[in-house]
């Protein structure tokens, strides 16, 4: 076969050369690297069809599917197709779109990259996530309420004053003033009110008796508080030891009562407002009738709401006494004063333990009963 030269055309593609050196019909060398060396092959399937690839034993020809598409291998041939599933999908969405790939944010600090619905946008952190902070005014002092719970982090940036931080829950409260009380609807103190803080006004209120319902024995609110008194606490038969040994308890504005069911009586205390001991005081004048030798006077009684039997009373006698019949220094002896507490009153005998019949003078005793 006989070869015709023509004019050199050198084309490189890759590491491949090809050198058009025959007419169309015939043969062109085809150089395709040092491992592979030279080949020829026809022109025709070269440059006839404009596809100088099928010249190095590519089996496609044109371009696979149509205009927009995107291309693969398709078995050795070009193939296209459009954006159907799965990435495809998502690389034909919109960009930051609701289904599309992520493109450039830029996050505020400790914020989150969150879907919308319509778009990817940086926006605070949702529940839990991210970083904040509390910023309370120092101006006159702050007190933020309301708080149920508080989660700290391991370190805790703190600007300016250094807080105090007090984790105290709020006590719930059974607000009796009107003398209707919020849990119960009405004047009767209720099984629910253990935990809460009682607040009681000028009125009387109902409560059980000790061991029925739920007044079993360890029943407990957190306090009774007598806020604009008198406030009175009944029961059917149960008493309110040692406070009062009978069924019914009197407080006076101010005061707060500890009371504690034992299922037979309410084990109860009483302490003025600030939690100072319970103070009670009055005076007492005593009596001027002839006592007869070895007998005492008939018992002078005052009343002292909230006194019990376990009390001990203080008396003092509110003038000198030495100059008083009776009372003043004798070498025949002189005058006895006795005193015991009962239920809400205090109580004083005055008796003559001298061979004579004494007629004491007035006098008037300052009384105090404190636990």
């Amino acid at each position: 076969m006989k070869k015709y030269l023509l004019p050199a055309l050198i084309a490189l593609i890759g590491t491949a050369a090809i050198a058009f050196g025959q007419t169309a019909g015939k043969q062109i060398e085809v150089f395709l690297g040092p491992s592979v060396g030279k080949q020829w092959v026809s022109v025709a399937s070269c440059i006839d069809s404009n596809n100088l690839w099928s010249c190095v034993g590519g089996s496609g020809s044109t371009p696979g599917g149509s205009n927009g598409q995107i291309q693969f291998n398709n078995s050795g041939s070009f193939g296209g197709t459009t954006t159907a599933t799965g990435v495809l999908t998502m690389l034909g969405n919109t960009i930051n779109g609701a289904s599309g790939p992520i493109g450039v944010l830029t996050p505020t600090n400790n914020n989150c990259v969150v879907g919308n619905g319509s778009a990817w946008t940086s926006t605070t952190c949702p529940g839990g996530g991210g970083g904040g902070s509390l910023t309370v005014s120092t101006t006159g002092g702050s007190t933020v309420t309301g708080v149920t719970s508080i989660t700290f982090p391991a370190t805790i940036a703190v600007s300016g004053a250094t807080p105090d931080v007090i984790a105290s829950p709020a006590t719930p409260v059974d607000d009796c003033q009107s003398g209707t009380c919020d849990i119960s609807g009405s004047a009767a103190i209720s099984a629910n009110d253990a935990g809460y803080l009682i607040l009681l006004g000028a009125h009387t209120y109902t409560l059980a008796q000790a061991g029925t319902g739920g007044f079993t024995a360890g029943w407990l609110p957190a306090g009774v508080m007598c806020v604009t008194g008198p406030c009175v606490i009944t029961t059917t038969t149960s008493t309110f030891a040692p406070a009062s040994s009978t069924s019914t308890l009197t407080m006076t504005a101010g005061e707060m009562a500890s009371m504690r069911s034992n299922g037979t009586l309410y084990r109860t205390t009483i302490a003025a407002a600030g939690g100072a001991a319970k103070i009670i005081t009055g005076t007492s004048a005593l009596g001027t009738s002839a006592i007869s030798s070895g007998t005492c006077a008939t018992v002078v009684t005052t009343t002292a709401t909230g006194v019990a039997t376990t009390d001990v009373i203080t008396a003092g006698f509110n003038g000198d006494p030495t100059g008083v019949t009776g009372y003043a220094p004798s070498a025949s002896g002189a005058l006895k004063i006795i005193s015991y507490p009962s239920a809400d009153n205090v109580n004083f005998k005055v008796c003559n333990d001298t061979a004579g019949s004494i007629t004491p003078g007035a006098i008037t005793l300052n009384w105090r009963v404190a636990r």
